[in-house]
Parts: C-alpha cells; structure tokens; sequence
C-alpha cells in the first residue's frame, strides 16, 4: 500500500495504491484528518481508483465511525472507486452501507466511481 496526499481547491486529495485492509485505511484517514486540521481544508477525496480493497462490510462500518471521531464535523468525504466497479454488486452494496451509516450519523460522505463528479461534490 502507498498513499499520496495533495490539496485542490480546499479539499485533500488521498491517492491510494495497491491493497488495502482496514488498518491501512485508519492510517491514511488519522494522517488526511491532520491535514484537514493543519489546513482547515472543507473535504476529503479518497481515490480508490488503483487501490485492491479488502474491507468488510464491518470493516465499512468501523471506518465510518474512525471519519467521525477523526475528522472536524461537517467535513465532507467523497471516495472514488475505478468506474469498472460501478456494477460490481458487493462493492455498491458496500457503498450503499457507508453513505447510510455516514447520514445516519451526520457525515455527508458520497461514494462515486467518476472523480470530476466527486471533486464537483466536494466542492458544491
């Protein structure tokens, strides 16, 4: 696994590569929250477009309450899948689990699988 982390326009641009468990994804999350903090930035963007993932559905769960707990209320989260993904079945119902915990809880989180669409998000 290796990350990379950029500012755009007020938002954090998390790049992940390679495979990634739930650990990895605390990490990059503990590490983008700093940023966020440090720069007052309004978002994240987590691009998940070359990245192997290996999250349960718990995993999902686990990782929406660490955002919370890390990141200042009201930040934005958007995560970008590979656009190939976009009807793979397990990965949507993942998806769908993660906005739902995240609203459930007062995150505005989006998962998309096209990243201008998620920047526009972010940004809107």
């Amino acid at each position: 696994m290796s990350v990379k982390y950029r500012v755009e326009q007020s938002i954090l641009i998390v790049t992940g590569f390679g495979k990634w468990d739930l650990s990895m994804g605390d990490q990059a999350a503990k590490n983008a929250a700093s940023f966020v903090h440090t720069e007052s930035l309004e978002g994240t963007l987590l691009d998940l477009r070359d990245v192997e993932e290996v999250f349960t559905v718990i995993d999902v769960y686990r990782s929406t309450s660490y955002l919370l707990d890390t990141f200042p209320i009201g930040t934005k989260h958007a995560i970008v899948h590979a656009a190939e993904l976009a009807t793979d079945e397990k990965l949507g119902e993942k998806a769908r689990f993660f906005e739902t915990v995240a609203l459930n809880r007062g995150m505005p989180a989006k998962v998309f699988f096209n990243y201008d669409d998620a920047l526009a998000w972010l940004l809107s």
